[in-house]
């Protein structure tokens, strides 16, 4: 069209290209004046839903005055060609500004100052800009910012539905492709990566993104496809190293709530964030302390928590650390290691396996070797660890009398107490699956443990007795897990988390006079009243947070802070605190937790499956043409599914909500059955294609009990799940047609262990053997059965095995046996 005249414009040069339209800078003949203008392209013409997307874009932007946005003169058309006459805007774009080096912090937070400012009136005008990119904004030669194109913004009254991905914004220049995600990858927040839908904090994320980029020089997401950037958005984090040593302390809070991937976690509006820049600009720099370990700055401390703390860290296999952080003045880290015996090093799968006594001189913790499980304890003051008589077994949740004599801990399906001078252990009442315990001066003990409907929360006398229940979970409000309960100071309350599935928590509290409820935090879980007054929890990523909170009123009064990054998450977050405000915890981000996928041949020798280390792989199964790997990557209790093809290919999600695992292909290799709690907090069946086409899966089957997939039929007519019982483990056949109506195969009477998914059952080959395992003799052990039957198990494991796999022909079956 260069050449060409449109009604009264002259087409001079085409300026660029984007999902909306062609941009061209354009002379207009009556006005004598240079204007950019946007057509809508020829091949879409045709397509009225096309066409009112771009009559919106020339509404919406119609509705925008403001020197920091680019303006609209009019939307017209001539010869059949609609086109939008824009402001034209002279200059390089933020891309090509930082194409050449990250920016100067002064200059970089002036540039970002103005573009929130635009995007502040626009949201304020009930429009959402939708694609905030730095090519998206330019800096004219006199230093002024115009943010562009609005062309995928949308007005907040008008959102569509999230189910309708399609009309999420686009990736590419191919943006005609049916089923294209829309939006640029490496700046598209989390909950349009996933198409649902987006309002005015997707651009604050956006805002963040675009941020960090000019400060650092490179994408706070990136990767080498579209599929690994989504993935990056979606689970990542941005390098927090990167960022320059000399930003004042708020942008780098300012970035870390800009990008919080939960939306009610996230800065919830773009003015806030203009404030906190311009503080930036006009008050003195104030610089974190870099190069130190766990230092934190000291403008947060201030705000915080101002108190001074002992931090205790326990390392798994490398030892045990601690620092003290005194505020207001800069911290100033110490620490020394202590090790663990290599008998008794640190156990990896309970949802909490330490504790701290009140007086913050001792820590008790599950230690776990051989498949063996016993509690030890250390004196702060000494370099050894004992294990303590009558622990034999323990299942994690330890927690402290008041004096700090004696330690509660669930073994065996029991509550117990054992004293740490010696002696037995003593059953206080019987209990399934704790999940945190506390213990008051009046020897009362208030626990959280596994019921009918989920977690609920129970009362016992330290003395023990038949628990009392004190609150059941509420399924007509969503509610599917009470857990880590803590009796605050005076006795008559509870501090505790409600689960809502899908990793979403709140922190509430429980009158034990009235039983009344009261939410007082919407986000975060496993929290501790610490003695200076704020309740410090933890967020899904091994964050803890500390707010200010009111003992007398039960509310809290102030924002959150970070204060400690990177504490180990299984199913619970690995932290607790002594009365003295000793904190203890087992960090999670570190070289521990990597591991890689291997093959192992019958002689022993070890070949890696793929190159870099993973975080926390588990769960591997291979496709049935033995090319693909599926597998459980990411932090305990919250993992992501992913498929690692064999030959080289790059690797790709195939779930990523919640806590993913145990995958299990259809025999065609077409689809992969798992386990997930995204939905409801337990563990439920879905199955999704394995092809990494959709991240949405589909549930199988809903149930009040935990269930976990094992494998298919050879016809791949039937899915072979455990489902937990009162008495254990069921064996259930799930069929794929007519109702689904499962049917009971086995009773296991082997107690279900989340880290073990009920530790296996498989068919063979042939479809006529069933190996699973059994706690019929008191402990787990693997037994052959005809299948569908009838006919007599046969024991093949005498000395206990876990996790049955056939071999391809059918006469061998493979298991664990402790560590081999």
């Amino acid at each position: 069209m260069v050449g060409q005249t449109i009604s009264h414009y002259r087409i001079l040069e085409k300026l660029g290209e984007g999902g909306m339209g062609v941009v061209y800078r354009a002379e207009d003949t009556k006005l004598k004046r240079e204007v950019a203008i946007k057509v809508l392209p020829e091949q879409f013409t045709r397509d009225p839903q096309r066409l009112a997307r771009f009559e919106r874009e020339a509404q919406l932007l119609a509705s925008l005055n403001h020197p920091n946005i680019a303006a609209i003169y009019g939307l017209e058309e001539a010869d059949g060609v609609r086109f939008l006459v824009l402001e034209l805007v002279e200059g390089e774009t933020l891309a090509e500004r930082v194409a050449k080096g990250p920016l100067p912090v002064e200059e970089a937070l002036e540039v970002c100052r103005q573009i929130a400012e635009g995007v502040e009136a626009a949201h304020e005008k009930g429009v959402i800009h939708r694609d905030l990119k730095p090519a998206n904004v330019k800096i004219t030669p006199e230093g002024n910012v115009k943010v562009l194109d609005f062309g995928l913004a949308k007005a907040l009254e008008g959102e569509i539905p999230a189910a309708d991905i399609s009309h999420s914004p686009t990736l590419t220049d191919g943006m005609t492709r049916a089923g294209v995600i829309l939006g640029t990858a490496a700046y598209m927040s989390p909950e349009q990566a996933k198409g649902k839908s987006v309002d005015k904090r997707a651009d604050v994320w956006a805002f963040g993104c675009v941020l960090y980029e000019l400060l650092t020089g490179k994408r706070a997401f990136e990767g080498e496809t579209i599929t690994e950037t989504i993935a990056a958005v979606l689970k990542g984090e941005p390098d927090w190293e990167a960022l320059p040593e000399n930003i004042p302390w708020n942008i780098r809070t300012l970035l870390r709530r800009c990008l919080q991937k939960d939306t009610r976690r996230r800065l919830q509006h773009t003015g806030d964030v203009r404030i906190e820049i311009e503080e930036a600009l006009t008050e003195p720099t104030t610089v974190s302390p870099a190069g130190v370990i766990g230092a934190v700055q000291p403008p947060l401390w201030r705000r915080a928590i101002p108190w001074s703390i002992t931090a205790v860290t326990v390392i798994v296999a490398a030892g045990l650390a601690f620092w003290s952080l005194t505020a207001p003045q800069p911290p100033s880290p110490k620490k020394f290691v202590i090790t663990p015996p290599p008998t008794a090093p640190l156990a990896i799968t309970p949802p909490n396996e330490l504790a701290i006594s009140p007086d913050g001189r001792r820590i008790v913790y599950l230690a776990e070797r051989d498949g063996t499980r016993q509690l030890y304890v250390r004196p702060i003051d000494d370099l050894m660890a004992a294990p303590i008589p009558g622990t034999e077994g323990a299942g994690g949740g330890p927690f402290f009398s008041p004096d700090g004599g004696s330690v509660a801990f669930v073994a065996d399906g029991k509550l117990k107490k054992v004293s740490l001078l010696g002696g037995p252990s003593m059953t206080l009442c019987d209990v399934s699956q704790l999940r945190g315990g506390s213990w008051n001066p009046e020897d009362t003990i208030v626990f959280a443990a596994a019921s009918e409907g989920g977690f609920s929360l129970y009362r016992v006398s330290a003395a023990g007795g038949e628990p009392e229940s004190l609150a059941f979970t509420d399924p007509t409000k969503g509610e599917s897990r009470y857990r880590f309960s803590e009796i605050l100071p005076g006795g008559d309350t509870v501090l505790f988390n409600i689960g809502l599935g899908a990793g979403i928590n709140q922190i509430a509290v429980l009158s034990l006079q009235t039983r009344e409820q009261k939410i007082v935090l919407e986000a975060g879980r496993q929290a501790h009243y610490a003695p200076t007054g704020h309740l410090v929890y933890a967020t899904e990523t091994g964050t803890l947070m500390a707010v200010p909170f009111d003992l007398a009123r039960l509310e809290v009064t102030g924002d959150p802070v970070p204060i400690l990054e990177g504490v180990r998450a299984t199913p619970g977050v690995d932290y607790a605190f002594s009365g003295d405000g000793t904190l203890v915890y087992v960090p999670g981000a570190g070289q521990e937790n990597q591991g890689t996928p291997v093959w192992v041949d019958r002689d022993g020798r070890v070949e890696p499956l793929v190159e870099e280390p993973l975080e926390n792989p588990r769960y591997p199964r291979l496709s049935p043409d033995g090319r693909r790997l599926a597998l459980t990557t990411g932090q305990l209790g919250a993992g992501d599914l992913w498929v690692y093809d064999l030959a080289g290919r790059p690797p790709y999600p195939l779930a990523f909500e919640g806590h993913n695992g145990r995958p299990v292909w259809t025999p065609d290799g077409k689809q992969v059955a798992f386990t997930s709690d995204r939905s409801s907090g337990r563990d439920m069946l879905f199955w999704i294609p394995a092809d990494g086409s959709t991240l949405d899966p589909e549930p199988l089957l809903t149930s009040p009990t935990d269930q976990v997939p094992r494998c298919w039929s050879p016809d791949g007519r039937e899915l072979i799940f455990l489902q937990t019982s009162p008495d254990g483990n069921d064996i259930m056949a799930l069929p794929l047609e007519g109702e689904r109506e499962p049917r009971l195969v086995v009773r296991t009477e082997y107690p279900y262990r989340r880290g073990e998914g009920g530790a296996g059952a498989a068919l063979s080959p042939d479809g006529r053997w069933l190996a699973y395992v059994s706690g019929v003799t008191g402990g787990p052990e693997i037994w052959v059965r005809p299948y569908p039957g009838p006919g007599a198990p046969s024991r093949i494991s005498p000395n206990g095995g876990l996790e049955p796999l056939w071999g391809p022909k059918g006469r061998e079956v493979f298991y664990l046996e402790g560590n081999k």
